[in-house]
């Protein structure tokens, strides 16, 4: 049985003994023990302990991956996944029924750049053009696989470039008159915490008795599992998910009141913003985009970063952040810009 000892780093090494020798391999999180096993031995096989194990497709190799991560990843991750492995058997068969000691860079490569063309008859529709993003993230499950059985060898290859992209956020007028116009409903207290920086699933799962106060213990997502039913999962999407925060007292009123958050599906709180925002005329903006408003006003209130990541159970130095962050600082410059050039236009004149 294989071992798992946790490093300094907060990595995870799993070791085991085959035969008088060691072998070791390093994961980001903690597997259980039968991930353990599964990993080490695919480990050993791809270091040529266990030849017919290491010869197996990459389609085979994939779907053991998948099985070893469950439990160590988010559901949606592990959904995803499953989905890739599917697509790529279904998409890309050559690939899918190489062993994975052959496979190289230039068979990653064409897989790549077949995906990225969009040229897809298995697509329910017409694909123009994949983002940059969906590429990656294709690349990054064969990656991933390949890893696990070449963890000596590279297969990273020419990917589309990625743009930069302003995160679109609310303003306070239009997030104001979205919960104005939920006023009273089940949506209210829903978007209000979702304008919080909660995500649809956290808000999804909360009851009346994780509030405690004015604070609001958030440990609980619901999301689906791989058989697309619905779970509600005693851990948030990331570690730094896990949190308390302080709610308005009128939001701590109306949960006490009603006896609960929300009853119903993330889908829903999306349906009825959409609704709501098509009957006053205002651009639509996702529920997902009010965490993005609330990480924005909470910088224009000079709130300091930390601070903002622990209270929106973002991961330290998140990208999304920083990106929101540069995009708030860039519109407090414009706003200085027009203030001086309004003091100098004065004082030429």
């Amino acid at each position: 049985m294989a071992t798992i000892e946790k490093l300094k780093s907060g990595r995870f090494r799993i070791r085991k003994m085959l035969r008088g020798k060691y072998y070791s391999l390093v994961v980001d999180k903690k597997p259980s023990a039968r991930q353990a096993d599964r990993l080490i031995e695919d480990y050993i096989a791809s270091c040529g302990g266990r030849e017919d194990v290491a010869d197996i497709s990459f389609a085979k190799a994939a779907s053991r991956y998948v099985e070893s991560v469950e439990g160590v990843l988010s559901q949606s991750t592990i959904k995803e996944y499953v989905r890739l492995a599917k697509y790529i058997e279904s998409r890309y068969e050559a690939f899918s029924r190489l062993s994975v000691r052959i496979i190289t860079k230039v068979d990653v490569q064409a897989v790549i750049s077949d995906y990225a063309s969009g040229k897809d008859e298995t697509a329910r529709q017409r694909i123009t053009k994949r983002s940059p993003k969906t590429v990656t993230n294709l690349h990054g499950f064969i990656s991933a696989v390949m890893s696990v059985y070449r963890p000596d060898e590279s297969f990273s290859v020419r990917l589309p470039a990625r743009q930069k992209k302003e995160p679109y956020i609310p303003s306070d007028e239009e997030v104001k008159a979205v919960v104005e116009a939920l006023r009273g409903s089940e949506y209210e207290v829903p978007v209000m915490l979702c304008a919080m920086g909660l995500r649809r699933s956290e808000v999804c799962a909360l009851t009346a008795e994780d509030l405690e106060g004015t604070t609001l213990h958030i440990r609980k997502a619901l999301v689906q599992d791989k058989d697309k039913k619905w779970v509600i999962k005693d851990h948030g999407k990331t570690p730094s998910s896990t949190r308390d925060i302080e709610v308005p007292e009128y939001v701590a009123e109306r949960i006490r009141e009603k006896g609960y958050v929300f009853k119903g599906y993330p889908g829903r709180i999306s349906q009825a913003l959409g609704e709501v925002q098509a009957k006053l005329g205002i651009p639509h903006f996702s529920a997902h985009k009010l965490r993005h408003y609330y990480a924005s006003a909470a910088i224009a209130l000079s709130v300091p970063i930390p601070y903002v990541e622990r209270a929106g159970g973002w991961s330290k130095n998140s990208p999304i952040l920083r990106s929101i962050y540069i995009h708030t600082q860039e519109e407090a410059q414009k706003e200085v810009d027009r203030i001086t050039v309004d003091h100098m236009s004065k004082l030429f004149e």
